[in-house]
Formats: C-alpha cells, sequence, structure tokens
C-alpha cells in the first residue's frame, strides 16, 4: 500500500493505492481527506485500475504533483519470465480517469520501482530502481517532464551496488544549482550501509529507432483503409538458433499502420529478427533480418505476405494492396483453436466490452463480428510461423 497527497479543490487529501491483492489484476484505489484520516483511518472506494491478469508484480507506488489531475502511479509489470516492464498510470480527471504507458519497458527485473512527485511543478515525477540479474546491481534513474518519461539514467553516477541492495527511493535535490537528482538505498555487505547519491551523472542510454508498419486484420477497415489504433511490442532477436530476446520494444501503433519503435540494448552491424506480438494477434516474424547500420531502420510487413516469415499474413486490401497478421489468439498461445472460440463466443453472449483480449475489431465490444474472425482462422487452423 502507498499514499499521496494532492489537492482536491480547496481541500488537501489522499489518494491511496493497493496492491498485490488476490485478484493480481488490479490496482485498488481509496480516497480520503487529511482530517479524516488522521481522526479515523477512514477511506472511501474510489475504484481500481484494470491491468492484465497475473501480469503485474509486486507493488504499486504513487506520486502526486500537486493538484487534483496530476496523480502518477508506477507498477512493475511481469511481461515473460525474462521480461519486466515499469509501467505508469497518469490521472486524467483526479482520482479517476487513468491512462497508461511505460517508464521503462526494457528492465530485466526489478523488485519495486518508486516514484516521487514535484509538488510544485504538475507534471514533473522521477523513478528510482535497479535491476538485479546482473552481476552488479546498477541504481537506474528516470525522471518525468510534463507527465513523458525519458532520460533514462543507467547505472547512476557509475556507481555499482551488491546483489544485497534494497531498492532505491528516488529524490529531489534542491540547491544552489537548482533542482537534481537524488537516490537513497541501502545495503548490506557483511555490515549495514546507507547510501545516498545526487546529480544525473551516469551512462545515458543509446538508442535505436525502427520506423514500422504493419496492420492487424481484425480492427482493419478496407473502406477508409485504416485500421483502429493499438499497441504491439516487438522483439529484436538473434539471427541463430535459439534466437534469444536481444532488446523489446512497445509503442503504440497508428490508424495507417505506422509506429516509432525505440531499442536501447541494439548494436549496429548485427542481423535481428523482428518479432511483433500483439494482444489477440498471431506473432509474426520478419522474413529476413535487419541491420542498424545508423540511429535509425524501417521494416513494412503490410506491402506483401512474403514479408512474413513463412508468408503467415492474411490479405485485408486490395486497393492499395495490403497485408495483416491474423487475429484471433486470444489466449496467446500461438494458434487459434477451439479454446480461442471458446473464450471469445462466452464473452459475446454476456456482452462484455472494453479493451478485452477477445475483441479482435478493436470497438470495445465483444459480438458476431469478433466470433465470426476467431472461427474462421480456428477453422483454418492459423498458427505461428517461426524460424
Amino acid at each position: 500500500m502507498d499514499i499521496a497527497y494532492y489537492r482536491n479543490g480547496g481541500m488537501d487529501s489522499i489518494l491511496v493505492v493497493e496492491s498485490s491483492l488476490e485478484d493480481s489484476s488490479k490496482i485498488v484505489l481509496l480516497k480520503t481527506s487529511i482530517s479524516t484520516f488522521i481522526s479515523s483511518a477512514f477511506a472511501t472506494y474510489v475504484g481500481n485500475i484494470s491491468t492484465i491478469p497475473d501480469r503485474r508484480g509486486y507493488q504499486a507506488y504513487i506520486a502526486s504533483a500537486g493538484g487534483y489531475n496530476n496523480l502518477m502511479i508506477v507498477n512493475l509489470r511481469k511481461y515473460s519470465e525474462t521480461d519486466w516492464d515499469i509501467e505508469y498510470y497518469r490521472s486524467t480527471n483526479g482520482s479517476s480517469g487513468w491512462v497508461n504507458g511505460y517508464v521503462d519497458y526494457r528492465t530485466n527485473y526489478s523488485k519495486r520501482a518508486d516514484i516521487i512527485g514535484f509538488r510544485s511543478a504538475p507534471g514533473f515525477y522521477s523513478c528510482a530502481y535497479s535491476e538485479n540479474t546482473l552481476s552488479f546491481v546498477p541504481v537506474t534513474y528516470c525522471s518525468a517532464v510534463n507527465n513523458v518519461w525519458g532520460g533514462i539514467v543507467l547505472q547512476m553516477n557509475h556507481i555499482n551496488t551488491n546483489p544485497f541492495t534494497a531498492q532505491p527511493r528516488p529524490g529531489i535535490k534542491y540547491g544552489p544549482e537548482g533542482e537534481s537528482c537524488f537516490a537513497l538505498w541501502t545495503e548490506y555487505s557483511g555490515s549495514t550501509n546507507v547510501w545516498a547519491s545526487s546529480g544525473c551523472s551516469g551512462t545515458p542510454l543509446t538508442y535505436k529507432y525502427l520506423n514500422f508498419n504493419g496492420f492487424l486484420q481484425g480492427s482493419y477497415n478496407p473502406v477508409n483503409n485504416m485500421m483502429v489504433s493499438d499497441t504491439l511490442r516487438l522483439y529484436l532477436r538473434n539471427s541463430v538458433s535459439p534466437y534469444e530476446i536481444i532488446d523489446s520494444s512497445i509503442a503504440r501503433v497508428g490508424n495507417g499502420g505506422n509506429g516509432n519503435f525505440e531499442f536501447d540494448n541494439t548494436d549496429n552491424f548485427v542481423d535481428y529478427y523482428i518479432q511483433v506480438k500483439h494482444r489477440n494477434s498471431i506473432e509474426i516474424w520478419s522474413s529476413n533480418t535487419i541491420q542498424f547500420t545508423t540511429q535509425y531502420n524501417s521494416y513494412q510487413f503490410s506491402s506483401a505476405a512474403s514479408q512474413a516469415y513463412g508468408d503467415n499474413m492474411i490479405q485485408v486490401d486490395e486497393t492499395p494492396v495490403r497485408f495483416a497478421f491474423f487475429s484471433g489468439d486470444v489466449n496467446q498461445d500461438g494458434t487459434i483453436d477451439a479454446s480461442d472460440l471458446s473464450d471469445t463466443d462466452n464473452d459475446a453472449f454476456n456482452s462484455v466490452s472494453g479493451y478485452v483480449s477477445t475483441d479482435v475489431t478493436g470497438d470495445d465490444f465483444v459480438d458476431a463480428a469478433d466470433v465470426s474472425i476467431v472461427d474462421n482462422n480456428a477453422f483454418n487452423s492459423v498458427s505461428a510461423v517461426t524460424p
């Protein structure tokens, strides 16, 4: 559980977040005034934030940057056994109306990520965390300006700590030179030490950018030649078996199928396969490897079936000619089959709505149109084709 103080009109209030509950897919929100909190510890239920079931790890932490619309929650998400992300939820309407994104989608594993807000500077936050899979444990620091996260400093001030380090807490250092990064953490190495570091020097991450184009079968409309915008995850994988994951990136792909993906563990003149993952589509691999020779590269899946490994796409438009990723792998097991159809059919029967995996058309409703797409692809035994 964590709390944040924020200004609610003319009165200071407290927002409480609870996580790691029995239902691991929810972050629960409660609200109270400071006077009520002090006198009776009574808080009213506000609602909850739904995340991907069973993919969220450890606790959520919250900070305020002052006002009613300046609350930010950070949370560690376990996307897979080898891929962890630090995601955020930002308030747009006081203690409700949350939008989400990623502070850092490249971290391997961290026990927690904590956050602090600049109370007099709306939209300004800092987050500190560490990665525990390396031979040393670097303290990592990231800041948000106007609610946009960036400027990740890995191995803050070039400091290495040992594997028994407790997770760092972020802070804000005030001085004659102005505000700067600050972190505090404890370390056990025979005796217990408390360490602090200020300043934002370190090893800035060097990014590569991939301009991507691809479409989703279920949400593509051949009448206006557009699809419903959605979030995709791209992996860059080794070109030699067993094709280890080298880097990953998450971005929102627009109505025209375009998205810009940012990578920070990628080298020039090295061959990589592109693997594309989406919440209810069959995973797709590029037919050939790519290389970065500068900071930038591009790959277009939609122009021909042969752009995908094994030609594993479906044509969704004739003018212009466009191919898309098969929709309907609702449970993400690599095959569209009776289990996916059953899940979609049940949700359609129950009139489920919202951003759910069974909504393959992307219209926020599960209905006969979704069932039809999944049924057809299950009948044709559509499955992933990989190297």
